[in-house]
């Protein structure tokens, strides 16, 4: 399937989830009960069926594959952004009485540009010996020096 045939296939199984106005408390108790996960969002209907995070899981993979952030940005982070591009969406859904995947995609999109990503920085400690303040020196990519060398470099980040 297509991105925007998984975010409709989860829209659509998310719609199915919301409470009737006449639901009663056994309503509730059932759907608590049966498959149904919650998307982890401060907002009312916040869940949405085995199935339909199926969808969910799929059109975030999808998502990272179109944006070819694979590599650069997780699972969950993509997952969250079309999760929150859905809600943000519902404002505007409720004005229009419609439903859109490409609203929905289009505000993930967005979201995930703005997503914050790793440098390619990182810290690793290593023990030197107490006579080697000084020491700096390159191995392919990496750099290797000395605690008094990188306190003096990146005094400012610290």
């Amino acid at each position: 399937m297509q991105l925007e045939e998984e975010v409709d296939a989860y829209l659509g199984e998310w719609l199915r989830g919301i409470a009737p106005a006449d639901a009663s408390k056994d309503w509730y108790l059932n759907l608590l009960k049966g498959d149904h996960v919650s998307l982890s969002i401060d907002e009312p209907n916040n869940w949405v069926s085995a199935k339909g995070n199926d969808h969910l899981r799929a059109a975030t993979r999808l998502l990272l594959d179109r944006a070819k952030e694979q590599r650069r940005v997780t699972t969950d982070t993509a997952r969250r952004c079309l999760i929150e591009a859905h809600f943000a969406h519902l404002p505007k859904a409720m004005r229009t009485r419609k439903l859109s995947e490409h609203a929905v995609i289009a505000g993930a999109t967005d979201r995930l540009t703005k997503a914050r990503r790793s440098n390619g920085t990182y810290v690793i400690p290593v023990c030197f010996a107490p006579s080697a303040t000084k020491t700096s020196f390159r191995i392919g990519p990496a750099v290797i020096f000395a605690r008094a060398v990188f306190e003096e470099r990146y005094r400012s980040a610290i």
